[in-house]
Order: C-alpha cells, then sequence, then structure tokens
C-alpha cells in the first residue's frame, strides 16, 4: 500500500518558506494556501509563523521573531516538541537555497505543495470509497450521489487561483467570452421556443425558471416544447416527469413533429403519407440528445446522481422538472408551503447552482389562479411564468385571433416582466395536434401612460 509520504515533496515545502522569509510580500498571491497543506509538521509551522507576523505587519522575519510567536501557540509549540523540529535559525540555514526569487517562482513551488495534498486527500477518499464497496447497506445512487458531491467538495477547496481579484482586473476577459459567443452566433443562455419569451430571459446556467399552471391546462406540453427545442438544437436535455409516461410522452412528441392528432396516431389507421412522416419523426426522435425519466417517487438523491453523470458523460445542459408537488402525507398549510419552497431552493442551489446547469420546473396553480401554498418557490427562482386561460372578456377584447391563452412574465431577476393588466403573451392552445404555438399578439397598453 502507498505511504502518504510518497505523495509529498519537503524541498517544495521547504522552498515556500524559506522564500516568505525573504520575501514575505510574496505572500499575498497565495492566500489559498494553508499550513494544512503542508505534510511535514516543521514546514507547517514555520508557515503558520511567518503568516502570522506578515499579519501583524511585520515584514523583516527572523529566527528571533519566528520563536516568538511558535511560543505564544501552545498547540503549534506541543507540535514542533513533538517532532522534534530543529532550531528556527538553523532550519533558514539548511531552506535558504531552497528559495526563489521571483513571484513566478515561488507560485510553482505553492501549487506543487497544494497539488500533493489534494492527491493526499483524494488518496484517502478513494480508501473510503472501496470500504463502501464491501457495505451491503449502501444502495447505488448513495454511493454515486456521495462519491460526486465529496469530489466535487475536494476540488472545490483545491483551487490554486483562489485569490479574489478586483472586478476590474476580470472584466476584459468577461468582454472577450460575450464577443465570442456573438461571433459564433450563439445566444446569451438558452433562447425559448416561443419568440415573445426570448425578449424577457433566456435559460441561463445556475438559474431557475418556473411556469406556474393549473392542473391538466398544458403543463406537460410546454416541458415538452421546450425540452425538444434544446434537444432539436443539439442541447443535451433531461426531463424528470411525474405525470407523463414514455409511451404518451412519445405519442405527443412524434404529434408535434407530424401534425398528425394523438387520437389519430393512437386510434387510425394513418395514411401512406402520415406513415411516412410517423417514420421520419421516430428517426429523428432516436438521435436527439434527450431524455425522458418518468418516476413520481424520484428522490433528490437520485436525481442529483443521474443529473450529475448526465453531466460528466455527455455534458448534459438544460434540465426540465416536472413539476414542484407536495407529499401527500403533508396536510398543515404552512408546511406544505415550506415543503415546496424547499424542493425550489435545491433545484437552485444543488441542481442548477451547484452542476452549472439551466432548470425549468413547473409549479401548479390553484382554484385562485396562485400557486398552490407555495409562495417561497417564488423566493428561489429567478424567473416566474404564468400560463392561464384567458377570461372571456379578454377573449373578446384581444379578437380570437390572439388565442384563448396567455403566458405572464411575473417575476424576472434576469430581465424586465409584464407590467399591469392586459400586458402578457397571446397563446394558441392546439392540444390534440402542435400542443402550444404563438398567437397574434393585440395591442399592449402602455402601462406608463
Amino acid at each position: 500500500m502507498t505511504e502518504l509520504s510518497e505523495i509529498s515533496d519537503y524541498k517544495a515545502e521547504a522552498g515556500v518558506v524559506s522564500t516568505l522569509i525573504y520575501h514575505p510580500e510574496f505572500i499575498v498571491h497565495s492566500n489559498y494556501l494553508h499550513e494544512k497543506y503542508f505534510y511535514n509538521t516543521d514546514n507547517a509551522c514555520i508557515y503558520w509563523a511567518v503568516r502570522e507576523l506578515f499579519n501583524k505587519k511585520i515584514t523583516n522575519i527572523t529566527a528571533l521573531n519566528i520563536e516568538q510567536v511558535l511560543a505564544s501557540n501552545r498547540a503549534v509549540s506541543k507540535k514542533m516538541q513533538e517532532y522534534n523540529l530543529p532550531s528556527i535559525q538553523e532550519y533558514i540555514d539548511l531552506c535558504f537555497n531552497s528559495k526563489r526569487d521571483t513571484v513566478e517562482e515561488y507560485i510553482l513551488l505553492v501549487n506543487r505543495v497544494v497539488t500533493l495534498a489534494f492527491k493526499r486527500d483524494f488518496y484517502k477518499k478513494t480508501l473510503d470509497w472501496q470500504r463502501l464497496c464491501t457495505n451491503d447497506d449502501v444502495q447505488l445512487d448513495q454511493m454515486n450521489n456521495g462519491v460526486y458531491r465529496q469530489l466535487n467538495d475536494l476540488t472545490t477547496q483545491y483551487v490554486t487561483d483562489g485569490e479574489i481579484s478586483t472586478f476590474g482586473s476580470k472584466i476584459d476577459e468577461i468582454r472577450a467570452k460575450i464577443n465570442e459567443k456573438k461571433m459564433r452566433g450563439e445566444s446569451y443562455g438558452l433562447p425559448s421556443k416561443f419568440k415573445s419569451l426570448k425578449e424577457y430571459f433566456t435559460y441561463e446556467e445556475g438559474e431557475l425558471v418556473v411556469i406556474e399552471a393549473r392542473m391538466k391546462k398544458g403543463k406537460s406540453w410546454l416541458a415538452m416544447i421546450e425540452a425538444l427545442h434544446k434537444a432539436m438544437s443539439g442541447v443535451p436535455t433531461f426531463v424528470q416527469d411525474s405525470e407523463m409516461g414514455d409511451e404518451l410522452w412519445y405519442i405527443r412528441a412524434v404529434a408535434l413533429l407530424t401534425g398528425i392528432s394523438t387520437d389519430r396516431i393512437k386510434n387510425e389507421v394513418l395514411t401512406d403519407e402520415e406513415n411516412a412522416l410517423m417514420e421520419s419523426a421516430h428517426n429523428y426522435l432516436k438521435k436527439l440528445p434527450l431524455f425522458h425519466n418518468f418516476d413520481p417517487y424520484i428522490t433528490k438523491e437520485k436525481f442529483y446522481s443521474i443529473c450529475s453523470q448526465k453531466k460528466i458523460e455527455i455534458g448534459l445542459k438544460f434540465v426540465v422538472w416536472d413539476y414542484i408537488k407536495c407529499d401527500d402525507s403533508i396536510i398543515n398549510a404552512a408546511e406544505r408551503s415550506s415543503y415546496m419552497g424547499g424542493i425550489a431552493n435545491w433545484l437552485k442551489n444543488n441542481i442548477a447552482g451547484d452542476l452549472k446547469l439551466s432548470v425549468l420546473a413547473f409549479a401548479q396553480l390553484n382554484r385562485q389562479n396562485e400557486v398552490a401554498e407555495s409562495d417561497g418557490i417564488e423566493k428561489y427562482c429567478s424567473v416566474a411564468v404564468k400560463w392561464e386561460e384567458k377570461t372571456n372578456d379578454e377573449i373578446i377584447a384581444d379578437g380570437k385571433e390572439c388565442g384563448t391563452h396567455k403566458m405572464t412574465v411575473k417575476l424576472n431577476r434576469l430581465g424586465k416582466q409584464h407590467l399591469g393588466e392586459g400586458d402578457y403573451i397571446d397563446m394558441k392552445f392546439l392540444s390534440d395536434k402542435a400542443g402550444i404555438e404563438e398567437a397574434k399578439q393585440h395591442k399592449k397598453e402602455n402601462p406608463y401612460d
């Protein structure tokens, strides 16, 4: 078995410390370096002392003031005695040839120390993971999720460029990235299928968009349309569905692509032309970077595990969660609201934030056309869109050509939102064929008049 001492470099550690003794100002270039990253205790103790002196604005580092700082900390003094640390002056003399006189050379040594510390911790984690393999009580999903999170935490901990730079020092790089996207013709974020929604927001990495709708009013059509649109654009997409099984999802997807009604696909003999369209849609769907999983009782751990796996395997970018719902066993309204807000928080921070994905989730409206017992949902999403039927008065005022449904951007932390009564996007709902389309847009009144 490998010894941890084999995953260390005394000379590199000593080089870091001796460099700081002669050039203590270099320490500002290695704020991410912690004494725990040193394998050798003498190097760790003296590095800690030098850092303490620098923090006290003492830049003339000597054996004497190092000894004084070390003596002031009982825990450190005890460690020194345990490991028979030589005299500080002797240590400085021995390490003199290891020092570096440029920041660039110093940083190379620092990164060497940090890299080896990471490898030691990684090695210790692998031993823990091996023990998991022999534990029959540990399920595959738990293991996969746990290992991924531990690895992510470990990687995040050892970021070697961890200095916090001024914003001004980063803006040239940021601007260059934006211009590169423009040159490639890429939009910022993933645009919606619906042209009018693009004016309000895009599905951005790390953000949660929630669409609210009444039960049986087209949530699943909206989910499918947005998912297919992304996948057809080459964006790896995953749909987690709690309502629609694979067979119905397939039928609706084919109807969407061909314009053949779902009833005809399911129940009637199709014409030769329709069969040809069916075959073409069938073969097209097979090639899309699209995943659909029907599981009304999926756990957070399993979902996270699937997303993290697909992120690694195929570069997953867009996730649809259909839909945010409460545990039926929870009766109290406040508890239900808290529960559903917790799901939104998890989708925003763990799925969108942690895994760096764009997430679209759906929430169910109650009879009062409000998000059922879940005001907490909107605390965590970046965008909230309401999908609903128009009233008879709205249909008459707008005209039949403007459709029977509407979308309202009621909350938008990424851009503008709809303002006041009469400000919305006109939509058509064609449940048997193409699902949902934009209609002719009614003339909106200026809310500022």
